[in-house]
């Protein structure tokens, strides 16, 4: 049964609609049906609503109006009276010569009007409309509790089923839209759950939870800024409700304003400073920005709160590893999978992390522990082989193979079988692969450069400078391509050019120890001792586990004359790597000056560890060519 509002200036006995030429006009597109009811407003002379009528077929199969069907007001409603009630703000914004239907709002208001205006005529209003408000009324509530029953319990499909019943029986009932929205929402059908937030703002559109579950619902359909007006339109009214103001960062952490959200997060904190979630989204805004620092604090501050919180443990552990303190992230993470067996992440970066700091054992049994969560990830079979190639060699291909039969298209996993093949000497299938991987992917920076590095081995060195450009070209930011051109400059004994690169180098990465080495080693050709020794020295600061930096220091400290500087710098070297051939050889060359046996034991251990070391050979048939002579 639908509701119209007839306008009209004539004074109404009887007609019938359709032989009013008037009135065919005005219905010419929206047509009353059989059993609708129809209001008549008259425009003048006293812009009342003064009839009620039901619509019934005539004898002649034509729509019509009977004085028989109507109902006079006693009290007419007036324009004044539906101004007041704000009628014309639920969708009929005014009243134009014509008939239009009235949605269940406007009908809402129009009939309480009526009612209240005519409380004499209930009765006869309600035969009229055939409704029984008191049947209706137990029907609707019965319908809304089996409803709401069924919600409780997750059953939606019966939920909805009753719901359908009370907004039909009564299409103003908010809290049955409301939780049809919230079963849509469940159900991931968000359009309908808009729909039916909507319906509940048109009843009543000062529903905060209505408006805020509809923002809700346009940010899980990534559109955000008819989210942000949701959440703006309750935050003008109310600029301090949490839960919407948390919701607003939220969205502007997806649009990437991590400044606008981080100053969202903290007028939230000043009101709840133990506000778990703004605390959490602020880590997350202050992590994006840069700063480690207070993202590590804020993570302290939530693990003070909640010491097992298993993802906290996990984030405070890749801010650990932003900030490079990666033993403390160690940490972090084993916490994170002992409060949580199951979690993935945290066994794959504890991996990773173990690794950097040379800890192959543990790191090769966090990826395991990742494989067994995930084994179809093959990520975690590329990470398992890289740690093989460190301890069991023989086993890295193997796990690449599984790597490659769960994505055979994985260009990371064609990249990692290339480095495979070039750590075991084999740079033809290496260069096979990576031109394989450079078909599918053109744009892969990281194969372009491993390419022009197996060349320059291969001696290819004009090849493989082409290979380094192309790699430049596409990531002119990565420190690693500008190393490689150097590298190549250097063996072609361009030293000026290399040097200039290699600063290229220390302006993207300044702690690039190879670099940095590498100017060293260049200034020390030029006889640049002292300049030399200072980048050795920075070196040092960088990185003293590093055995290279304490060798070319040491090779420095001997073109100084500083021989006994030059061989605690050897020593130390050998400390880190005791089966470095050319630091043995380096460490007996100095000590021949002093200690001849002990320094033909040193260049003997040189020979012994790398027969090809041609700097050790030498010396010692100096040795022997002295001892002929003699």
């Amino acid at each position: 049964m639908k509701k119209w509002i007839l306008v009209t200036t004539k004074v109404l006995d009887w007609f019938s609609l359709e032989e009013e030429d008037e009135l065919v006009k005005l219905i010419k597109n929206d047509r009353p049906d059989p059993g609708d009811i129809v209001l008549v407003y008259k425009s003048s002379p006293h812009s009342t609503i003064e009839y009620i009528y039901k619509l019934k077929d005539s004898s002649y199969g034509k729509l019509t109006l009977r004085k028989e069907d109507r109902i006079k007001f006693e009290n007419p409603p007036s324009f004044q009276d539906l101004k007041g009630e704000k009628f014309f703000e639920k969708g009929i914004k005014g009243f134009r010569k014509g008939i239009v239907e009235l949605n269940p709002v406007s009908w809402k208001i129009l009939k309480g009007i009526i009612q209240r205006k005519n409380p004499s005529q209930l009765k006869k209003i309600n035969q009229l409309l055939n409704e029984d408000e008191t049947t209706d009324d137990s029907e609707v509530k019965n319908y809304y509790k089996r409803g709401l029953a069924c919600f409780e319990y997750g059953n939606y499909p019966e939920s909805l089923k009753y719901l359908d019943k009370v907004t039909k029986l009564d299409p103003t009932c908010p809290k049955a839209h409301y939780h049809k929205g919230e079963i849509f929402e469940n159900i991931s059908n968000l359009f309908s759950a808009i729909h039916c937030y909507n319906k509940v703002l048109d009843i009543d559109s000062n529903c905060i939870n209505a408006l805020h579950r509809k923002g809700i619902c346009f940010r899980i359909l990534n559109k955000i800024d008819e989210s942000n007006n949701c959440f703006d339109e309750i935050l003008d009214k109310d600029p301090f409700n949490l839960p919407v103001l948390l919701d607003k960062g939220f969205n502007l952490l997806t649009l990437k304003d991590h400044e606008g959200a981080l100053s969202i997060f903290q007028e939230i904190l000043k009101v709840e400073p133990e506000n778990l979630d703004a605390l959490r989204s602020q880590a997350k805004c202050q992590k994006a920005m840069g700063n480690y620092s207070r993202a590590r604090q804020t993570y302290e501050r939530i693990l003070k709160l909640n010491p097992k919180d298993a993802d906290s443990w996990y984030y405070h552990g890749s801010t650990l590893v932003k900030d490079k303190k990666l033993s403390e992230a160690v940490l972090s993470y084993k916490k994170c999978v002992e409060l949580d067996k199951n979690h993935y992440e945290s066994f794959y970066n504890l991996g990773n992390v173990l690794f950097k700091l040379n800890e192959y054992k543990r790191s090769l049994e966090a990826f395991e522990s990742a494989i067994e969560l995930s084994p179809l990830s093959a990520e975690a079979w590329i990470c398992k082989s890289k740690v093989q190639e460190m301890v069991e060699p023989e086993k890295a291909e193997e796990s690449l193979e599984k790597a490659l039969q769960i994505d055979p298209k994985n260009v990371e996993v064609l990249y990692s079988q290339a480095k495979h093949f070039k750590a075991q000497n084999n740079r033809e299938k290496a260069l096979g692969v990576l031109n394989n991987l450079l078909e599918m992917k053109s744009h892969f920076p990281k194969a372009w450069l491993l390419k022009g590095e197996i060349l320059m081995e291969e001696g290819e060195y004009a090849n493989a400078l082409e290979s380094l450009e192309f790699a430049i070209e596409m990531d002119p930011e990565n420190p690693l391509t500008w190393l490689g051109k150097a590298e190549i400059l250097k063996m072609t004994e361009k030293f000026a050019e290399s040097h200039l690169y290699y600063d290229k180098v220390l302006q993207l990465d300044p702690e690039n120890v190879k670099a940095i080495l590498e100017i060293a080693n260049i200034l020390g050709i030029k006889g640049k001792y002292q300049e030399a020794l200072k980048f050795c020295e920075n070196a040092v600061k960088i990185n003293p586990e590093h055995y290279d930096i304490w060798n070319v220091q040491g090779m420095i400290l001997r073109c100084l004359d500083r021989a006994e500087d030059a061989l605690n710098c050897f020593n130390k070297s050998l400390k880190l790597n005791p089966d470095s051939s050319e630091v043995w050889s380096n460490k007996g060359s100095i000590l021949m000056e002093n200690n001849i046996d002990e320094g033909m034991n040193c260049l003997k251990r040189a020979l012994e560890l790398d027969p090809l070391n041609t700097h050790a050979r030498l010396e010692l048939k100096k040795i022997e060519d002295s001892d002929l002579n003699g």
